[in-house]
This record gives C-alpha cells, sequence and structure tokens, in this order.
C-alpha cells in the first residue's frame, strides 16, 4: 500500500525520476506489483506524456490477467488525445467499452 501510494504521489506531481525511485525501491525489496501498482504508473506515463513506457506497463498487467479500471483505461485514452494518435484513441476506446 504504501508504495502504491508514493508512486501515485510523484505521479501526480509530474516527478519521473523519485518515480523510478520507487520503482528500483519495490524491485530491491521483491515487493509484487499489483493492480493498483499498474494503474498509478499508467496514470503518470500518461501524464508525463510517456506513451511508451505507459503501454509496456499495460501489457504487462494484461498478460499477468490484471483486470485494471476505468481509471488506467482514461490515462490511456488521455496520453493518446494529447498525442493526436486518433488510431490508438480508437482501439483503446472500443477495448473499453467491449470491457464494460
Amino acid at each position: 500500500f504504501t508504495f502504491n501510494a508514493i508512486l501515485g504521489a510523484y505521479g501526480k506531481a509530474l516527478h519521473r525520476e523519485k518515480l523510478e525511485h520507487m520503482r528500483q525501491l519495490m524491485s530491491d525489496y521483491k515487493v509484487a506489483p499489483n493492480v493498483a501498482t499498474y494503474q498509478n504508473l499508467i496514470e503518470a506515463y500518461s501524464r508525463l506524456g510517456e506513451i511508451g513506457p505507459m503501454e509496456a506497463l499495460y501489457k504487462d498487467a494484461t498478460k499477468k490477467n490484471f483486470q485494471l479500471g476505468v481509471w488506467a483505461y482514461t490515462s490511456l485514452l488521455t496520453a493518446y488525445c494529447n498525442a493526436n494518435d486518433t488510431e490508438k484513441l480508437k482501439s483503446t476506446w472500443q477495448l473499453l467499452k467491449s470491457n464494460q
């Protein structure tokens, strides 16, 4: 819980370096990410405009069969809107609608 709260705060504050440091600490302490971890990180990278890491986290979460909530999909949609990537925006919107 503590790691997720800190990841969320650093993401909202756009502190990329601190975010990466917390991810490393989680790895060092062998703390496995959970759904909240992925949702916080997806939102953080969306806010930072870093689509590559955001998409990698989304793929990793879905590969692990985590059920991401609307919050994560909203972050994906926001990033694609900001990047003017209409194709990914449309496909993500369709995916979100089909998961409801």
